[in-house]
């Protein structure tokens, strides 16, 4: 089970939150002056509500069955200084020995199926027990109360009240470590997590194999210091780091992450130098002009991501022998010369470039990798220089496959844009229907994306896709149509497969989105039970073809 800490001063994840709502209003009393015999008022049955919309319970480590209540909001310091809490024995329930009082609780909407058994009433007691032994991940209740109270001496039913209350059971930060399997943990905020407690706790996890750290200022790594010797995986990005002899520390790191973190050659030099079995790399957003200090420090890379770095001199990655998945996103990549005849990669992906500036020569230089197994062509409307390749290249390297069926090894397809059915921009699509038949070439796919390729022309007709031309993909597991304009599923292969994850409406909400068809007509394509049906309900039921 992976530890997500979406906030290190909260630490979100790690609280029982109850929500409650009441019909009537929270830890008033009510009264009824014509049952009482004497001056003083009758204080009638009724569940308790707290004062506070929300009560925070934790279950400390080694607790069997019992539940604790902080004495202010929560928190990181809460959560971890388990000896700040305070027992919590129940949901209250103020009972009056006059009235034969009914409570029973029910479990409504979506609900965990454990939920069932946890809360009991017995009669005369002053509060709803909880019974959660052997408690170790998190849990949602939703729970109706209902309270009937009826006089003893008169046999009416006084009072009925109705509670709902959402039960979120969880751990304390201390409970989670020593219950849990803790192979990912994950940190953002906005500085470092000085939190003691915190750093004690989690300075003695030695199972953890990943870290990701996200908009943290950090002097230390500390708070790591149990896991050093056990993280391969580490992902750090937006961040501030005082002193990058810190990695130095971390011994089998093979996978790292470095975004976004201002790094220039000299400082990614130093870094790199400090991680002898690293074979993994990203270090996009940064400052790098070249790739010499990666290849100087580096050579056996398997894996490297440098998007978004000045880079000027992108041949020299020939260097790196054993790369087999490249990413060179938003790098002003304007011909694929630099990679010409690096027949080892298997992965690459050049999205977010200025793609129409490729040429047929440019056809020879994706065809010599032969081992190409993912290629991602995406556009980025929001990046100027971002074009998508043109359809003759693209057509003619699927074509490619038919003359040397050899290279026919591309698995995975990526060609993502962003359309809405008012763009009239058909130069920044790639009309799949008209242009790039050969597309259907591709016998080995198994994953394809084209979201978002459609456009209006000037006479007002639609392009881009707008069916199916697939007739050979017999090991397709994936495909992705959505924002296009699509008008009918029929083709030979059957969408209606539910091995088959066929995405043609990824934002339901929006009518300007999604395929050319009905909601009527889209469930039509689909028999009941089939996982590709629900996204039919997010379709225009009124949506007319031109």
């Amino acid at each position: 089970m992976s530890l997500y800490l979406q906030d290190v001063f909260r630490v979100s994840l790690l609280s029982i939150v109850f929500i409650i709502s009441s019909c009537g209003k929270k830890g008033s009393s009510n009264t009824n002056d014509s049952t009482n015999e004497s001056t003083n008022t009758t204080v009638l049955p009724q569940v308790i509500l707290p004062n506070e919309d929300t009560l925070t319970l934790y279950k400390k480590n080694g607790s069997e069955n019992t539940f604790y209540k902080s004495t202010n909001l929560g928190g990181l310091g809460v959560e971890t200084t388990e000896d700040k809490l305070d027992l919590y024995s129940g949901i209250p329930v103020q009972v009056n020995s006059n009235y034969d009082t009914n409570v029973t609780i029910d479990i409504i909407d979506k609900s965990d199926q454990e939920c069932k058994n946890i809360f009991s009433y017995s009669k005369y007691s002053p509060q709803i027990n909880i019974n959660l032994p052997n408690f170790i991940k998190p849990l949602t209740c939703n729970l109706s109360i209902n309270l009937n109270a009826k006089s003893i001496k008169t046999g009416v039913v006084e009072n009925p009240s109705i509670s709902k209350i959402k039960v979120r059971f969880n751990l304390t930060m201390k409970a989670y470590m020593y219950s849990n399997d803790k192979n990912y943990l994950k940190f953002s905020g906005q500085q470092y997590p000085d939190d003691s407690k915190f750093r004690e706790i989690v300075s003695q996890i030695k199972s953890t194999r990943k870290v990701s750290i996200t908009n943290l200022s950090l002097d230390n790594f500390n708070f790591l210091e149990g896991a050093k010797d056990y993280i391969q995986t580490f992902e750090i990005s937006n961040s501030s780091i005082g002193d990058y002899n810190l990695f130095k520390e971390f011994k089998i790191l093979k996978d790292v992450s470095l975004n976004k973190l201002n790094i220039n050659d000299s400082s990614a030099k130093k870094i790199l130098g400090m991680l002898p079995k690293l074979d993994r790399l990203s270090i996009r957003d940064n400052l790098l002009t070249s790739l010499r200090t990666i290849i100087d420090t580096k050579p056996d890379l398997i894996s490297l991501d440098v998007s978004a770095n000045p880079i000027q001199n992108l041949s020299e990655i020939k260097a790196l022998a054993k790369l087999n998945t490249v990413i060179l996103r938003n790098m002003n990549l304007t011909t694929l010369l630099p990679l010409n005849n690096v027949t080892q990669i298997k992965d690459l992906d050049i999205s977010e470039n200025p793609l129409r500036r490729f040429t047929d020569v440019d056809t020879g230089y994706l065809s010599s990798l032969i081992n190409l197994e993912a290629l991602n062509v995406s556009v980025d409307r929001d990046n100027p220089n971002s074009t998508p390749i043109t359809d003759k290249v693209l057509s003619d390297y699927f074509r490619s496959f038919v003359l040397d069926s050899k290279t026919q090894k591309l698995k995975k397809f990526i060609a993502r844009n962003k359309w809405e059915k008012k763009y009239k921009d058909c130069n920044m699509i790639n009309d799949f229907e008209r242009n790039i038949g050969s597309i259907d070439y591709l016998e080995n796919i198994e994953y394809l994306d084209l979201h978002g390729n459609g456009c209006v022309d000037s006479l007002g007709f639609y392009s881009g896709l707008t069916s199916l031309p697939f007739m050979n993909y017999r090991k397709i597991k994936y495909l992705n149509i959505s924002d296009a304009p699509v008008r009918d599923f029929n083709r030979v292969i059957d969408w209606r497969d539910n091995n088959i994850t066929f995405v043609f409406n990824e934002t339901p909400w929006n009518y300007d989105a999604g395929v050319f068809m009905t909601k009527e007509s889209c469930l039509s394509t689909f028999p009941t039970g089939n996982k590709n049906r629900l996204q039919c309900e997010g379709l225009d039921p009124n949506f007319k073809k031109n």
